[in-house]
């Protein structure tokens, strides 16, 4: 019989719908967890060694990778900081992804040789994608937008009791048409 990783295992389970919907509830925990085991794993950390890193008893990461724990934003940051992370959290969850540890080195490297942080040229290289995904002639019309003399495309209007943003006209209608 085949031996199967963790998320294997997850994705087998997500098949039965009540527990999909579980799923569903504790997903970004469920996918925190993977993360985090994945990471301790691939670093060759034990819960043990995690544990003393956080000033807490290996216990406690037990119960948070078998999700007897609703961790708090405390036990998080210290589990980021001693698996050699920073904490991220977002309300954006199917937007956001994790580099894969197998690439995080060589997009380091380039993101040293660009001179930039890590997080900007992985937007940059992600934008890059995205733009060439894009139809020819919306790249035409983005084209012609922002090659046009700068024109305000802001307004504060001053007067107005709100003191509310405009969008002008050109900017709406460049992107509606």
């Amino acid at each position: 019989m085949k031996e199967k990783n963790l998320k294997e295992v997850f994705d087998d389970l997500e098949k039965d719908p009540e527990i999909a919907r579980q799923f569903e509830y504790f997903g970004a925990l469920t996918r925190l967890v993977l993360e985090v085991e994945e990471e301790r794993l691939y670093k060759n950390i034990s819960q043990e060694e995690l544990a003393n890193r956080m000033g807490t008893k290996q216990e406690a990461i037990s119960r948070f990778e078998s999700l007897r724990h609703k961790p708090g934003y405390d036990f998080l940051a210290r589990l980021s900081k001693a698996l050699g992370g920073r904490l991220s959290i977002t309300t954006n969850g199917d937007y956001a992804f994790v580099v894969p540890n197998k690439y995080r080195s060589i997009i380091d490297k380039c993101a040293r040789e660009k001179g930039e942080k890590t997080e900007d040229f992985i937007e940059d290289l992600f934008l890059k994608v995205i733009k060439d995904l894009q139809p020819p002639e919306i790249q035409q019309k983005q084209k012609k937008f922002y090659n046009k003399p700068k024109k305000e495309n802001l307004t504060i209007n001053n007067n107005d009791k709100e003191n509310a943003f405009k969008i002008t006209s050109d900017f709406v209608t460049e992107f509606a048409a």
